[in-house]
């Protein structure tokens, strides 16, 4: 593993600050914001686009968990259906927002239109709910 420090020369050693950015063995840059804080991403192997698309048609069975290695709250949300759905939710934005991390640590990189398709996706998701409500009770068929 190689180091920069502030001034961009690779080093073998770590620098004496903390938080200086590391080049891992596949060339990935990571970077600690605050020491003892999560890491940055500088590239995280798995794909934004896939990972925010699995949690809206599959994020009640984990699948978007899965996807990114955390096996274990992936069964938990196969479990609970994704925590009663509220946490499919939050992970969507969480996804499109950038502060979603795979299992490595590293965050999976914030699309450029990904916060405005987590917002019409929830959209769609409310609109789903509440179609389902009024023709549940309109036809008194509550399933």
């Amino acid at each position: 593993m190689a180091y920069i420090d502030e001034n961009g020369r690779v080093h073998r050693r770590p620098p004496a600050t903390m938080g200086a950015p590391r080049i891992l063995d596949d060339g990935r840059i990571l970077r600690d914001r605050i020491p003892g804080s999560r890491r940055q991403f500088s590239g995280s192997r798995k794909s934004t686009t896939t990972a925010l698309l699995l949690c809206f048609f599959l994020g009640g069975l984990g699948v978007h968990r899965f996807y990114c290695g955390k096996i274990g709250t992936g069964v938990l949300y196969l479990l609970t259906n994704g925590l009663v759905g509220i946490g499919a939710v939050v992970d969507m934005f969480r996804i499109s927002y950038g502060k979603f991390s795979d299992s490595e640590g590293f965050c999976l990189a914030p699309s450029v239109g990904g916060k405005i398709v987590a917002w019409l996706l929830l959209l769609l998701y409310i609109g789903l709910i509440v179609f389902y409500l009024v023709a549940a009770t309109r036809f008194n068929t509550f399933v």
